[in-house]
């Protein structure tokens, strides 16, 4: 591995390997620099703009993708997650509820005012 001036900021990088080459999807080696020197996983062109936009971001780390690779090592986006339904629906607005208001049940009023100043009158709401 040849030094890269000005990558002593970087804590990861993109090559072209062998695998690149021959594999039909033509994914790229991630390797990481920093937190654990070496480890690697190939990712697709389609998705390395989520890989670079989030480890250079600091959003998520270089685990975060490297153990959502598809069983060939190759990491392919994160899956996407099916609409809720209804009842998951409600359930999510109940316990954001109860976040907001504590483990008080809003009334329609204090639903209809929303909002950090809703979470003040549940405070004092004693109806």
């Amino acid at each position: 591995m040849v030094a890269m001036p000005g990558a002593a900021d970087r804590s990861f990088l993109f090559l072209v390997d062998s695998v690149t080459i021959t594999h039909p999807e033509m994914p790229l080696l991630a390797v990481d620099l920093c937190y654990e020197p070496g480890r690697s996983f190939w990712v697709v062109p389609t998705e390395m703009w989520s890989v670079e936009n989030n480890l250079s971001l600091f959003n998520m780390d270089f685990s975060d993708f490297a153990n959502n690779v598809d069983p060939d090592g190759v990491f392919r986006g994160f899956p996407i997650r099916p609409p809720l339904t209804p009842e998951e629906e409600e359930e999510k607005r109940a316990v954001e509820e109860r976040g907001l208001y504590g483990d008080r049940v809003p009334n329609e009023r204090l639903r209809a005012v929303g909002g950090l100043y809703a979470k003040t009158l549940a405070q004092l709401d004693t109806t």
